[in-house]
Order: structure tokens, then C-alpha cells, then sequence
């Protein structure tokens, strides 16, 4: 499972990688390395409220399914 995860991150990151750095690429070449710089910052900001989420859901008393104690294989779902 967690090969799968960091696998579709990796192709997730590489597809922005296309859809994105010929634009900002072309915003450089254009007006400036600073204004590109500012247009990634702007695009990755949604990205916030996705830690914040994570964060949260990870704190104690939120909504966390993480198994406290020992996992017992014989009973533990597939």
C-alpha cells in the first residue's frame, strides 16, 4: 500500500510538473523570474488546506483512524 501511495504521489507531482512548469516557465521568460516565482506560490496554495486537513485529522480527539496498541493479525481486516 504504501509503495502504491508514494508511486501516485510521484506521478501526481510529475503531471503538475508538466501541466505547469511551461507556463510559469513562459511567465519567466516574459516578465520576470520574481513574478514566475509568485505564479508557482499562488498555484501551490490550495495545497494548505490540504495539510491543514491532515494535520488536524491527526490530532488527538479528531476524526484519526489510527489503531492504538498492539494489531492482531488473525483479526485484523484485509
Amino acid at each position: 500500500m504504501r509503495a502504491t501511495v508514494i508511486s501516485m504521489s510521484s506521478q501526481v507531482d510529475a503531471i503538475g510538473q508538466i501541466a505547469g512548469g511551461p507556463a510559469v516557465g513562459l511567465i519567466g521568460s516574459l516578465v520576470s523570474v520574481r513574478a514566475a516565482l509568485l505564479t508557482s506560490g499562488v498555484i501551490l496554495t490550495p495545497v494548505l488546506a490540504l495539510y491543514r486537513f491532515a494535520i488536524r485529522k491527526g490530532e488527538p480527539g479528531g476524526n484519526s483512524e489510527v489503531m492504538e496498541g498492539p494489531v492482531d493479525r488473525e483479526k485484523a481486516p484485509l
